[in-house]
């Protein structure tokens, strides 16, 4: 999912944009990535993240850790409290869903979130199906713990 954003925005922004996107998240660039038929179509998830990435790289959001990362655990205490398991698949529109509902997460907000939380490797993506993302048992562990 992460590389399909990245090549969303290498394609409509360019080179250089994509890079300082990858560079902003601590995510591996892979300049020579392409999706497969199956990748072809972004999740709502990533979606978000394409269409909101534009006010990133101009500067609107300044990228901080500190509130992603708190809003990662507020995204995760929600998901488990909402009955997310480890290792058992989440669809991207439920997590839409709770993400609005429950902790107030838009656009940029939520997916800086996601965002941090793929790259804690507390959130991953399915390999077999787009849309889905699994809950890791460390994840889990981070939203039981967390006394936010």
């Amino acid at each position: 999912m992460v590389q399909q954003i990245l090549l969303t925005v290498r394609c409509k922004v360019g080179e250089k944009a994509a890079k300082a996107l990858a560079e902003a998240f601590e995510i591996e660039y892979d300049a020579a990535w392409r999706p497969t038929p199956d990748e072809a179509h972004p999740s709502p998830v990533s979606q978000r993240l394409i269409e909101e990435g534009d006010r990133l790289l101009t500067g609107e959001n300044a990228y901080n850790a500190r509130v992603d990362r708190l809003n990662a655990i507020r995204l995760l205490q929600a998901l488990v409290a909402a009955g997310a398991k480890p290792r058992a698949p989440m669809d991207g529109a439920w997590i839409d869903e709770i993400a609005v509902k429950d902790v107030s997460l838009h656009g940029m907000e939520l997916a800086s979130a996601l965002a941090y939380a793929e790259k804690e490797r507390w959130l991953a993506d399915s390999r077999t199906r787009k849309d889905w993302i699994y809950l890791t048992r460390i994840g889990e562990i981070i939203a039981k713990q967390s006394g936010i």
